[in-house]
């Protein structure tokens, strides 16, 4: 079995995260806006520190194919490649 190949692809936003906040919910398109919307926080929060965050790039493997995707065991399929009705398939 071969190991499954990165997908790799390009993004450009920006976001705010603070330490004991939440996850952050909204993107930025530029850095100029998400240093605005830290430093808004930062005024509504006194003491806490806003970190500016720019994602560059998002990561992820495809969804795993199964060899028999319709049957449950190779023997079932008998190398036909889809599940006859006599076989009581993915229950």
């Amino acid at each position: 079995m071969t190991a499954p190949t990165p997908i790799c692809e390009p993004v450009s936003f920006w976001t705010v995260w603070t330490k004991t906040g939440h996850v952050p919910r909204k993107t930025h398109s530029t850095a100029a806006d998400a240093e605005a919307e830290a430093l808004r926080l930062a005024a509504l929060h006194p003491g806490k520190k806003f970190i500016v965050l720019h994602a560059v790039s998002k990561l992820s493997y495809a969804a795993p194919t199964p060899p028999y995707p319709f049957c449950r065991t190779p023997a079932e399929c008998a190398g036909k490649g889809y599940c006859p009705k006599e076989i009581a398939c993915n229950d």
